[in-house]
């Protein structure tokens, strides 16, 4: 399957094919053309019942039509950016014309942007979410797309949320060891360097 989509914003035409912009052209010759100019009917402009093809071309004496199949078409009120038809295609490409993102991947939903793959250091467990996650402190990514973080070795921890490899590691976990001093009805949370004491429920 191809992806082809048409837009005009005012003033210029173009074509994208697969996500990628093929063909612009003004038109016409004045910055700003305007409005899409409907039939006048009674002396009004008729913006109901006006027929609209797609797959065809009326040209002079003759019809000239696809020769192909055609499996979805959507029309907008507005011209759509270039980031979101590029999101469009990638959503047909692989199969995701009505899923949400993959886990690993995070992007708004319905095609408004791509589902583009997490960054080193960032991780999305859920299908479906708008943003990446970064790995909390003592939790590193190497590598993009992960699904999540995995963990530093005992006793380490990473100076800040974020980290993107095992050697980012460098710090101890004082909740790992004797050096804090929580209450026994109390948890200690690591942070870079130092810890915090939260009481438990009831205390």
């Amino acid at each position: 399957w191809a992806h082809v989509a048409g837009s005009y914003d005012g003033s210029s035409l173009r074509i994208h094919l697969n996500g990628t912009l093929v063909a612009e052209e003004a038109a016409c010759a004045r910055p700003l053309c305007g409005r899409i100019t409907y039939p006048v009917r009674d002396g009004r402009y008729v913006m109901q019942d006006v027929r609209l093809g797609v797959g065809g071309v009326d040209m002079v004496g003759r019809r000239l039509q696809h020769r192909g199949l055609i499996a979805h078409v959507r029309v907008f009120r507005e011209a759509l950016s270039a980031a979101a038809l590029a999101a469009a295609a990638q959503r047909i490409e692989y199969g995701l014309s009505s899923e949400r993102c993959a886990a690993g991947r995070a992007g708004a939903y319905d095609g408004v942007e791509p589902c583009a793959r997490c960054a080193a250091g960032e991780h999305a467990k859920m299908r479906g979410q708008a943003q990446c996650e970064a790995c909390a402190p003592g939790t590193y990514a190497a590598r993009p797309g992960s699904i999540e973080c995995t963990q530093c070795a005992e006793g380490r921890l990473t100076p800040a949320a974020g980290a993107r490899g095992p050697e980012e590691c460098t710090g101890a976990d004082l909740c790992r060891s004797t050096l804090h001093d929580c209450h026994a009805f109390a948890e200690c949370l690591p942070a870079p360097g130092s810890f915090t004491c939260r009481c438990l429920p009831g205390f």
